[in-house]
């Protein structure tokens, strides 16, 4: 049903499309009656070590209710929980089929291994499907935002990009008078 697939954007003065701050999207998601589900995202991208020669990779850092929204499953393994998403968590990360075939050769056995982005490890938990393409199509991966509380203070922060899914019989309009 990606017909009930939204985009989400702040307006302020000034500017009538901007990404949204963490805060923002909390209280929207804790307040709406009108979406099903909401997740967030933005850009980021790393060197994988520890697997050859270091791999510049894209990615996204994705909020643990991003997938869900999307309605997308992986192929292997899980994905990211509330326990994943939220600061001092432990790292976790999923991989794309691409950088799963590419650079671990399509073994099953990576669900567990460790993997370094930058100088930071990650515990592989997953490998989505080889069609899942998001939010580009050159992700390689997708790791959890884990924000910290400090993030939720600063309305002004903009730069996550919100999904929203309406739930059923709910208009994009409908929404916007919500959102309003």
């Amino acid at each position: 049903e990606p017909d009930r697939l939204v985009k989400l954007y702040e307006r302020t003065p000034g500017y009538s499309r901007m990404e949204l701050s963490a805060a923002n999207y909390r209280d929207w998601k804790q307040g709406s009656t009108v979406f099903e589900s909401l997740g967030l995202y933005h850009s980021a991208d790393g060197n994988l070590i520890g697997i050859g020669e270091p791999l510049r990779v894209e990615g996204a850092a994705v909020s643990s209710d991003l997938f869900p929204t999307l309605r997308v499953q992986p192929l292997l393994g899980r994905l990211f929980t509330g326990d994943d998403d939220h600061a001092g968590a432990a790292a976790t990360i999923i991989l794309s089929y691409r950088l799963w075939q590419t650079q671990f050769g399509g073994d099953a056995a990576v669900i567990g291994h460790q993997v370094l982005l930058d100088s930071e490890s990650f515990t592989v938990i997953g490998v989505m499907p080889r069609e899942f393409r998001f939010p580009t199509s050159d992700a390689s991966y997708w790791a959890p935002v884990r924000f910290s509380e400090e993030a939720y203070v600063d309305r002004n922060d903009n730069w996550h990009y919100g999904v929203g899914r309406l739930r059923p019989g709910v208009t994009p309009a409908q929404a916007q008078v919500e959102l309003d």
